[in-house]
């Protein structure tokens, strides 16, 4: 990393100390744990730990376990492809399971799973509560931030571009 004239701010922390602060908190640590451990912010713990988003995509859906991220879900909707970093070692708490690199079609049924069933029988009646004009589960997930009745996961969603 770098420029060509090695000019600017040096890096704190090595790859060594990124991999043992991703593994913290893929053990369930939370992120103030291992900025104490490493003697520093919380915020600096996240610039190192949050990839940034490369060109083309456009969202960022973090998949919430309470107040906890467990996938960070990086969305290009033209080129349909997606990008995942998975924040917790417990597949049950994953957006995709033991998937590691998830296509597509696996992103629609994840995204399907979080909203009202299409087939419901008063889905008119729960689009208009939802203040949906129509039945679209990305609309659906901006509304209701995936929340699901019976589950403590939710879905925080931003534009990047």
């Amino acid at each position: 990393m770098g420029n060509d004239r090695n000019a600017g701010r040096k890096h704190k922390f090595k790859n060594e100390d990124i991999e043992k602060m991703l593994a913290m908190i893929k053990d369930g640590k939370n992120i103030v744990d291992v900025a104490n451990t490493f003697k520093t912010s919380r915020q600096v713990i996240g610039r190192y730990l949050n990839k940034r988003v490369e060109q083309n995509f456009t969202h960022r859906y973090t998949y919430m376990l309470g107040h906890r991220p467990m996938t960070i879900i990086d969305v290009d909707f033209l080129g349909k492809k997606i990008k995942i970093q998975n924040r917790t070692n417990d597949i049950f708490d994953r957006a995709f399971g033991r998937i590691e690199n998830p296509n597509w079609e696996q992103f629609e049924i994840f995204i399907n799973d979080r909203v009202i069933s299409k087939s419901r029988i008063d889905l008119d009646r729960a689009l208009a509560i939802i203040g949906v004009d129509y039945y679209d589960p990305f609309l659906i997930i901006e509304k209701t931030k995936g929340k699901m009745e019976g589950d403590r996961y939710w879905i925080k969603m931003k534009k990047i571009k």
